[in-house]
């Protein structure tokens, strides 16, 4: 039997929120017969064994706005449309349940799952006047937005085992929890276990900056395909992936290059059947990538994370980004005097590199005067 109760409806003025209490509630995720939902023009959160009084309805209000705002976020940042399967009262449910240890979401499926411990610890945040929002919900909202035809073209497994794989799906729900609170007028900001958003970043794109300065420690199959890093093996690759991510974003566009990053990795062509087939991983992830950056990112992926990627992949996105391309691959240099010019290396001629300028003219340049680093990076091209 339901039995609903209305105290005020959530309007553009209203400081309230819309409740409904519930005796025969069936979940979506997980809860109880007996809860209290309340709604805002998206969200549906349901408290089970709670009643109306057991919360303000000011507090109830500007959380449901704020879970309005993320779910808003998503779709905008993402461009993604996941399908809206089990929604209650038209909204998008938000259950909190002690059946729940830490959150759970399905992909490509609106509606989320979380323990109470997560939410009480917000209302009372959200109640002293701050506005900010644990990692779970932006990390299980994530997966609503991992559409089933992400997976194919990147998700490889690594050497461990043909069972380690789901490594992009963590990454990237890690990362949306770093760009959407920035995105969201109603969230001051993320937070995690003490943590705000960019030390959560800092933390993960730490760890891609010790991978980047081990040239001659860590590679592709030491390090982005093992579960553990070499350095730390209580973190997992997933952290690395992240940190990738947080990094691409902040360097090519911000929400306009994930939202297209989540419209280039489909196109990819799928792995099909073997995750074992990391040639086309790697090329898929630069390729969708590129095309996002409208850049050509060769020599961060083939020299400064070591991936090795194909001559088709390159083409590929030499054709796709076009002009770009051709500009991309320009480098500042240093010589030996730390005067600095630019140019793309286009071979080597014995002790000479020959250097395509800025001005598109090639021209001939010492290997002896590249300063150490440049000296590094010109061998690494295997020219």
């Amino acid at each position: 039997m339901l039995r609903s109760v209305a105290i005020a409806f959530v309007l553009l003025t209203s400081a309230f929120a819309e409740h409904k209490e519930y005796e025969d509630y069936r979940p979506f995720i997980a809860g109880q017969k007996t809860c209290t939902a309340w709604f805002g023009e998206r969200t549906a959160i349901v408290l089970e064994n709670e009643k109306p009084e057991d919360r303000s309805p000011e507090v109830m209000a500007t959380i449901c706005a704020a879970f309005d705002g993320i779910f808003n976020a998503y779709d905008r940042i993402t461009g993604v449309k996941p399908r809206l399967t089990a929604p209650l009262e038209g909204r998008i449910r938000v259950e909190v349940s002690k059946k729940v240890g830490g959150g759970l979401a399905s992909h490509g499926t609106l509606g989320i799952a979380v323990g109470p411990g997560f939410f009480h610890k917000l209302y009372d945040r959200v109640e002293s006047g701050k506005k900010t929002y644990d990692q779970i919900f932006f990390y299980e909202i994530a997966r609503n937005y991992w559409t089933s035809d992400m997976n194919p073209a990147i998700d490889y497994h690594t050497l461990d085992g043909e069972s380690s794989y789901g490594w992009w799906t963590v990454g990237f729900n890690n990362a949306m929890s770093v760009f959407l609170p920035e995105q969201i007028e109603e969230v001051e900001d993320m937070f995690y276990f003490g943590r705000d958003a960019d030390a959560f970043a800092e933390g993960m794109t730490g760890k891609l900056d010790i991978y980047l300065k081990g040239k001659k420690e860590y590679t592709w199959e030491n390090t982005w395909c093992r579960d553990r890093l070499p350095w730390r093996q209580k973190a997992s690759l997933n952290d690395l992936m992240t940190g990738l991510l947080i990094r691409l974003y902040r360097e090519h566009g911000e929400a306009e290059f994930i939202k297209s990053l989540y419209r280039e990795i489909p196109k990819q062509r799928p792995l099909v059947e073997r995750r074992d087939n990391y040639q086309r991983a790697r090329d898929n992830f630069y390729k969708a990538a590129s095309i996002a950056a409208r850049k050509d990112l060769w020599d961060y992926f083939m020299i400064d994370l070591r991936w090795p990627v194909s001559d088709e992949a390159r083409a590929i996105v030499t054709e796709a980004v076009g002009a770009e391309a051709d500009k991309s691959g320009l480098r500042a240099f240093t010589n030996t005097e730390g005067k600095t010019f630019e140019g793309r290396v286009l071979r080597l001629e014995g002790d000479m590199v020959v250097l395509l300028g800025s001005n598109e003219r090639a021209y001939k340049y010492p290997m002896a005067k590249f300063s150490e680093d440049d000296q590094d990076f010109i061998r690494r091209l295997g020219l």
